[in-house]
Formats: structure tokens, sequence, C-alpha cells
């Protein structure tokens, strides 16, 4: 259940429970119909997830990112990589 909590830390969390609260309360008050509110549910969450996944992959451009694949990741872009010894001789 750490999701929660950590929802209501990021400002497109928060804006995105909002809205999904007041388009609720709007096809509870009869002013959406069903259709509308569920192009509004489909929205918002787009809208969240599509949010999301530029931050991870701008933090990983930049080297950033707070999980373990998303460091590796950043580090494997940015390291030069050695070179391994006696690689490309020919005896």
């Amino acid at each position: 259940m750490q999701w929660l909590p950590d929802l209501f830390k990021s400002d497109k969390g928060i804006f995105a429970v909002l809205i999904l609260l007041c388009t609720t309360v709007l096809f509870a008050l009869g002013k959406l119909s069903s259709t509308e509110w569920k192009g509004l549910i489909e929205w918002v969450t787009v809208s969240y997830i599509a949010g999301k996944t530029v931050q991870g992959s701008v933090a990983v451009i930049k080297g950033t990112a707070t999980t373990s694949a998303g460091v590796a990741a950043a580090h494997a872009a940015v390291a030069p990589i050695a070179p391994v010894e006696g690689a490309g001789e020919t005896k």
C-alpha cells in the first residue's frame, strides 16, 4: 500500500485525484453522462501515466534516477567502456 502515500507526494498525483473526485461529483449530480465521465477518467489516467513515464525517462537521461535499474541504465549510458587487455590482438 506504499503507492498511496507516494501518490500524494507528487503534484501530478494530487491533481489527478482532485480531477477524479470532481468528475465523480459532477457525474453523481447528473452534470456528466456516463460516457463523458468515462472519457475524463481515461484522459486523466493516460495523462498521469504519460507524465510519470516522461519524468522517469528524463531522470535516467540526467542520471538522477532513484531506482536501481534507472541508475544502472544511466551509468551504462555515461560511463566509458574500459578496453580489455589483448582484445583485438592477433598472434
